[in-house]
């Protein structure tokens, strides 16, 4: 009982008002488009017997219901709409305007694995730096970078943005993409929905408050994911991307050499390469692997650069495909 009531003040907190009379059990759910889900409504007495909606952020039904407990909570189920990666689950009364309380569903496609490489004939390969230190040695990579033409994603975490806003500032000026890598790096499996929706939100909030807007690209940290975690950046327009190649600069047991090669023998057309920032090797494997792809014909993009224009749909190795490729 104890465990309920600490839920259902969490989630009237959470709505925004410790007076709200309804509310969701949680403030984030997931499930799939197209198949059925079921949502655990709050409800404080008032509204026994009365007949509710619940609605998307647009107003448009998802579920009608009516409240049978006088306390305590229900279950609403109903079959989420194809189509839309994220929508705002609102209660409304059937003749109200504003909602009552609100979440989000984060609506996933099956199997919604992560973006490992970009399936492209285009000469073009992606290098993504992850990064929570080391501000100064992201100062020279960015030099370096300008002087090969480069442009790269740099997936911050929060933390680090807050700690290094002129930094993150620089990047962006320098025409390069900043990312999602969460706000304070935790193990994205273990934590409940609830709990990474807050994470994101901390680092929307940062990085649009130093950014000046959100940002479009996520990574997991460590590379850790399940569903959970990628339906909720779809849903809240951050595409999920890992890589093909680990350059395994930022590890002990790896010579400049092992880096150099380990991209050389393995990167293609589409590749997305992990660096990171604060690597041993970092610095100098670059000045030797952005010439060598240059000379090739490359170019070095973004990330969300790289994805293809029209549908598309990612196979079991995290390849992104455009549709065509399907049929």
């Amino acid at each position: 009982m104890k465990k309920l009531l600490a839920s259902l003040l969490l989630a009237l907190m959470l709505t925004g008002s410790a007076r709200a009379e309804m509310a969701f059990l949680y403030k984030a759910y997931m499930g799939y488009q197209g198949e059925e889900i079921t949502v655990r409504i709050g409800n404080d007495g008032k509204h026994l017997g009365e007949d509710m909606r619940l609605t998307d952020q647009d107003g448009n039904t998802l579920a009608d219901f009516r409240v049978i407990k006088i306390k305590g909570f229900q279950n609403v189920t109903f079959t989420i709409p194809a189509g839309r990666a994220g929508l705002t689950m609102c209660l409304r009364t059937p003749e109200s305007d504003e909602p009552i309380a609100t979440a989000l569903l984060a609506a996933a496609t099956r199997p919604g694995y992560c973006i490992t490489r970009v399936d492209s004939a285009d000469k073009k390969i992606a290098i993504t730096f992850d990064s929570a230190n080391a501000p100064a040695k992201t100062l020279q990579i960015l030099d370096l970078l300008d002087r090969y033409g480069a442009k790269c994603t740099f997936f911050l975490q929060g933390t680090y943005v807050k700690a290094n806003p002129d930094i993150a500032r620089e990047i962006m000026s320098r025409g390069h993409e900043v990312g999602n890598h969460s706000y304070s790096h935790p193990n994205m499996p273990d934590l409940t929905n609830d709990e990474i929706l807050r994470d994101f939100q901390k680092s929307e909030a940062i990085f649009t408050e130093v950014l000046g807007a959100p940002v479009s690209a996520y990574r997991p940290p460590s590379g850790h994911s399940t569903q959970r975690d990628r339906a909720i950046a779809r849903a809240l327009g951050q595409e999920v991307f890992k890589w093909d190649i680990d350059s395994r600069d930022g590890f002990s047991d790896s010579t400049l050499n092992t880096v150099v090669k380990r991209v050389q023998n393995n990167a293609v057309s589409g590749s997305i390469i992990l660096m990171h920032v604060y690597g041993k090797h970092t610095l100098d494997a670059l000045e030797q692997l952005l010439p060598y792809y240059i000379d090739q014909g490359y170019e070095f993009v973004t990330v969300s650069t790289l994805l293809p224009e029209g549908d598309t749909f990612i196979d079991e190795d995290g390849v992104l495909h455009p549709a065509a490729a399907a049929e």
